[in-house]
C-alpha cells in the first residue's frame, strides 16, 4: 500500500499522466487501482488530505492539497477545474463573485454547501450528476490504454450521447443514490445500465437530433474559460434577438412568447423521457411561464440545464449563441422603453424652464421641444407643479370640459366619462394628467368607491352565510377577498367569520404507499435473485435496483409491510414462508 503520491512514480520519476479527455475522478480512481489500496479512505487522504475530500465526481474538494502532493505535474487548480471537471458548465452563467467563491471552496478539503451556493439543490433539475460511459469508448480505451476510464465529456450535464460515436450513454449504478458515494471506481460493463426512474424501471431511449444538439452545446460550453462567465444581460438580449429572427414576433416587430410555445414544448417533449429532464415543461402554460423566466434578467442564477435546453432549441449551433452573446457584450443593448418611461423623462425639465413657462415667456410646445419630450408629457409635468396649461379645444368645448372635470372629480370611470363627452378615453387620460390635482383626486375617489363596494359585498356574503369562516367565504367571493386582503386587510380581519377547529388532513396515504412500495421491493428482490442466484441480496442491492427505496428509509416506521419484506429478502437463510404478494 502507498502512503504518498511519490511512491507511485515510474522509473522516469513521473506520475501517470492524463489520458485523453480524462476526468479528475477517473485519474484518482486509476491511482487507487494502481496503488493497491484496499480502502478508498487511504487514497482520499493521500491525494486530497481528507478522508472524504475529492471523491465527488462532479465538484471535488481538496485541490490545493492535490496540486501540492503531485508537485504540479498534473497542472494547477484552475487548469484541472477547466479541463478535467464539469465545473466550467456549472459556473458558465454564475456571477464572477460566486465563481471566485466556488473555486476557493474547491481548493479546501471541505467544499461545504457548494451545490447550494450555485443554486443546484434548489433548481428543478437534480443536483446529483450520474457517472456515464460509452461502451464503444470503453472498448477503444481497453485497446489503446489497457484500461477503461471516465471521459470528462460524458459527465457533462445534458450529455446522453457520446460526442465521438453518437451512441447512447449508460449510467453507472455505483455512486448512485448514495451507494458507494465515497468509493473510487472505474467503468465496468457489469455496473453500467440505462438510466432509471424513481420506481427503479430502466428508461430505454434512442439517439435523437435534440439530444445531439444538447450534447454539442454542453461540450462547447465546457470550453468556456472558467473566469469568463456569460453575463445575464447579454444572454437575455441574445435570446430575445434570436426569437425575433426566428419569426416569433408581433406585427410591430416585438417578440411574442406565445407564438414560440408550441415549438419549445415539442423540443422539451423529446428530452423529458430521460429522468434528468423530467422537470421540463409538459403543458403550454408551463412552457410559456418557463420562457418568460428565461427571457428576463434573473434575480438568482438558475441551473445551467435551463439555458442549455434553450440554446439547443433556439440556435442553429452553440457557436451562434456565443457569437450573439459576444456581440451583446461588446455593444450593450439600449434600455427598453418601459411603461412610465415618459414620466421619467419629465424629471429632466429644469425649474428655470418651468418658471419661464409659468410667466408666459415660452409656450408648452417650445418647452417640450427644448428637452425633446412630448408636449403632453411636459403639460403633465407642469400640472404636477400646479400649473394649468392653455387649452385649444377642437371637440371638447368649455361646457363639455367643465362637465368632464366634474365627472372625473366624482371618480367616474374613464370609459363612461369619455362616452358622455363624446371623446376618446385617451383624451380623458390627458385631461386627468394636465389638470392640477385632478388625477390624485380621481384615484382617491375610485379607491373609496372600490373599498365601499368590496366591503358591502363581503358583508352581504357574511350575512347570507354567517356560519362560514373567511377561508370558506373566500371560495365564494375570490375577487372581493383578494381586493380586501391587499387594500383593506385590517378591516377584513375585524370582520372575519367564526374560527372553526382545523380538521387534520391526511396528506399521504401511508397504508397505500406501504403496499405499493413493499410490492416494488419484492419485485426488485426477485429480479436480483434471478440475476445472481448464488448471492445473498443486500440492502445496497435493493438501493441500486430501486432508488425510490432510499428516499423512504426515514419513514420505515410508517411502512411496516415494506420493512417486513426488506428483512425477509435480506436474510441469509432461505425464506420458507409464502411471499407477502403472491404472483397471480
Amino acid at each position: 500500500m502507498l502512503n504518498n503520491v511519490s511512491d507511485l512514480e515510474t522509473p522516469q520519476r513521473r506520475l501517470p499522466g492524463w489520458l485523453p479527455d480524462e476526468s479528475l475522478f477517473s485519474w484518482a480512481s486509476r491511482f487507487h487501482w494502481l496503488s493497491g489500496n484496499v480502502q478508498s479512505v487511504r487514497t482520499n487522504r493521500i491525494l486530497f488530505g481528507h478522508a472524504r475530500s475529492g471523491s465527488a465526481h462532479d465538484l471535488p474538494g481538496g485541490l490545493d492539497h492535490f496540486v501540492e502532493r503531485s508537485g504540479g505535474e498534473l497542472g494547477d487548480v484552475e487548469t484541472i477545474l477547466q479541463w478535467h471537471t464539469i465545473a466550467p458548465v456549472l459556473l458558465a452563467f454564475q456571477p464572477p463573485e460566486k465563481i471566485e467563491r466556488a473555486i476557493n471552496q474547491m481548493r479546501t478539503s471541505s467544499p461545504g454547501m457548494l451545490k447550494f451556493l450555485l443554486g443546484l439543490v434548489t433548481a428543478q433539475f437534480r443536483a446529483n450528476f450520474p457517472l456515464k460511459a460509452c461502451p464503444e469508448c470503453m472498448a477503444h480505451d481497453y485497446e489503446e490504454h489497457q484500461v477503461a476510464y471516465w471521459h470528462r465529456a460524458h459527465q457533462l450535464p445534458g450529455v446522453w450521447l457520446c460526442p465521438v460515436h453518437g451512441s447512447v450513454l449508460l449510467e453507472a449504478q455505483r455512486k448512485a443514490n448514495g451507494v458507494g458515494r465515497f468509493e473510487w471506481v472505474l467503468p465496468a460493463s457489469a455496473e453500467l445500465g440505462p438510466p432509471k426512474s424513481e420506481d427503479g424501471h430502466s428508461i430505454m431511449f434512442t439517439a435523437s437530433a435534440a439530444l445531439a444538439r444538447l450534447a454539442r452545446s454542453a461540450v462547447s460550453l465546457a470550453e468556456n474559460p472558467l473566469r469568463q462567465p456569460l453575463a445575464a444581460e447579454a444572454v437575455v438580449h441574445s435570446h430575445t434577438t434570436s426569437l425575433i429572427e426566428a419569426g416569433y414576433v408581433t406585427r410591430t416587430g416585438k417578440p411574442r412568447i406565445s407564438l414560440a410555445v408550441s415549438s419549445y414544448l415539442e423540443h422539451c417533449a423529446k428530452l423529458r423521457e430521460i429522468p434528468e429532464f423530467v422537470s421540463l415543461p409538459a403543458t403550454p402554460l408551463e412552457a410559456e411561464s418557463h420562457l418568460r423566466r428565461l427571457l428576463s434578467i434573473p434575480r438568482f442564477v438558475r441551473h445551467p440545464l435551463h439555458q442549455m435546453v434553450m440554446i439547443s432549441w433556439l440556435y442553429p449551433s452553440h457557436e451562434a449563441f456565443l457569437q450573439s452573446c459576444a456581440s451583446a457584450q461588446m455593444s450593450p443593448p439600449a434600455q427598453p422603453v418601459l411603461k412610465g418611461h415618459k414620466e421619467l423623462k419629465s424629471s429632466t425639465v429644469s425649474a428655470a424652464v418651468l418658471d419661464s413657462y409659468a410667466r408666459g415667456e415660452i409656450s408648452a410646445r417650445k418647452a417640450s421641444t427644448l428637452f425633446g419630450i412630448d408636449i403632453k408629457t411636459f403639460m403633465a409635468c407642469a400640472a404636477s407643479h400646479g400649473m394649468t396649461s392653455t387649452r385649444r379645444p377642437k371637440k371638447l368645448k368649455a361646457d363639455l370640459y367643465q362637465q368632464l372635470v366634474l365627472d372625473l372629480e366624482s371618480g367616474m370611470d374613464k370609459s363612461i366619462a369619455a362616452e358622455r363627452a363624446g371623446i376618446s378615453p385617451h383624451t380623458v387620460t390627458t385631461v386627468l394628467r394636465t389638470v392640477p390635482g385632478l388625477q390624485s383626486l380621481w384615484h382617491s375617489k375610485r379607491q373609496e368607491a372600490a373599498k365601499t363596494q368590496a366591503r358591502q359585498s363581503w358583508l352581504n356574503a357574511r350575512q347570507e352565510a354567517p356560519e362560514l369562516n373567511n377561508k370558506a367565504l373566500r371560495l365564494l367571493q375570490p375577487a372581493v377577498f383578494a381586493w380586501l386582503y391587499r387594500n383593506d386587510r385590517e378591516w377584513l380581519q375585524t370582520h372575519a367569520g367564526p374560527r372553526q377547529p382545523g380538521i387534520p388532513k391526511v396528506r399521504v396515504r401511508w397504508d397505500q404507499r406501504d403496499i405499493e412500495l413493499a410490492h416494488l421491493v419484492e419485485q426488485a428482490a426477485l429480479e436480483i435473485a434471478q440475476a445472481f442466484p448464488h448471492k445473498r441480496t443486500t440492502l445496497q442491492d435493493l438501493y441500486k435496483k430501486l432508488p425510490l427505496l432510499r428516499m423512504r428509509l426515514g419513514a420505515l416506521a410508517r411502512l411496516p409491510l415494506t420493512l417486513q419484506v426488506i428483512e425477509r429478502v435480506t436474510k441469509k437463510l432461505p425464506q420458507t414462508s409464502p411471499p407477502l404478494f403472491p404472483e397471480k
